[in-house]
């Protein structure tokens, strides 16, 4: 049977870790132990003294109180939820729910962890509304593709063009260096052409081939570095309008 202390077999390194940090540790735990349905806090009494966990029976209070805390976390996250016996009730019966067994491995949770650090109060609110619950379930490329779709429909309102005008012809049109409603003539002509350059590379690589084919994105650094290039164009169509 998988043991915490299989992970993590130093104490100080246990109480070290962040509640995050430890609770996505002992999620991968319960996977591997595929005791995902019923789950009581016997876990928590694996730890204490003369149960054999591993550490030493001197640290076992304090390791309890830092699993408790990670454990609190996992059910703040949703990876852990009561069960339909233990709701509500005090008897601590949870269950790992479909998001967390999905975290059963130092790779899935290192990507989880990587999406759930993303900083969205720095992301356009209309970006994030349209992207947020994708990327937060792992879904990147729907959430990467809201995004620049939401670009695209943002460029059509600015420039009051049609529905029928999309994708790089439409960034094109809108950042003309010369004529496009959205340009700045006040900048000069070669950060015109970039910006131009920029708004129709982002559409041609980031949303185009979701429209047209399956496309699979599975790195989360990927899509938060995807999703501020939209999150940026967005604010550059706010600038415009004012």
């Amino acid at each position: 049977m998988t043991r915490l202390h299989d992970l993590v077999p130093d104490p100080d390194l246990v109480l070290d870790l962040e509640p995050q940090e430890l609770g996505l540790i002992i999620l991968r735990v319960l996977n591997a132990r595929r005791e995902r349905q019923h789950i009581g806090m016997n876990f928590v009494g694996e730890l204490a003294p003369g149960n054999r966990s591993g550490y030493p029976d001197e640290r076992a209070e304090e390791i309890q109180h830092a699993v408790l805390e990670a454990w609190a976390w996992l059910q703040g996250e949703g990876l852990l939820a009561p069960t339909r016996h233990g709701f509500g009730a005090s008897s601590g019966w949870v269950f790992v729910t479909r998001r967390g067994q999905r975290i059963d491995s130092e790779e899935s949770a290192t990507d989880y962890s990587k999406a759930s650090s993303l900083p969205w109060q720095l992301i356009h609110p209309k970006i994030a509304t349209v992207s947020r619950a994708a990327f937060l379930r792992g879904d990147y490329q729907t959430a990467v593709f809201n995004a620049f779709k939401e670009v695209e429909v943002e460029v059509r309102a600015a420039g009051g063009y049609l529905n029928t005008d999309y994708g790089t012809d439409l960034m094109r049109t809108a950042f003309h260096p010369q004529s496009g409603k959205l340009t700045d003539d006040t900048l000069p002509a070669a950060e015109r052409q970039g910006l131009s350059d920029l708004a129709a590379g982002a559409i041609g690589s980031y949303k185009n081939p979701h429209s047209h084919r399956t496309v699979t994105l599975n790195n989360p650094t990927d899509a938060v570095e995807m999703i501020f290039i939209a999150s940026h164009l967005l604010r550059i169509i706010d600038a415009r309008r004012s």
